[in-house]
């Protein structure tokens, strides 16, 4: 649980960084040429909301997974060690 919500602030930061960069931050797009006729601008802007939205979205749901199995586990815990109402 701790693991997931360390990752989640990084993953914000770097993918609101790329997305929201006003030059190219990786210029080795430049020497090694491109794929898809895209503007290496849009293309690191795309790539930066998909660093940021996606990854973060799949921590946040790994965070709620380890959650609702905490939760179960604890609701088990308190029906094996209730006290059984007597006749």
């Amino acid at each position: 649980m701790a693991i997931l919500m360390a990752v989640i602030p990084p993953q914000i930061v770097l993918g609101a960084y790329i997305a929201f960069s006003e030059e190219v931050i990786f210029d080795v797009y430049e020497v090694c040429g491109r794929a898809w006729p895209l503007d290496p601008l849009d293309d690191q802007r795309i790539g930066g909301l998909l660093t940021w939205i996606p990854a973060t979205m799949m921590s946040a749901l790994g965070v709620l997974i380890v959650l609702s199995f905490m939760f179960r586990d604890a609701r088990n815990e308190d029906t094996v060690h209730a006290p059984h109402p007597t006749r």
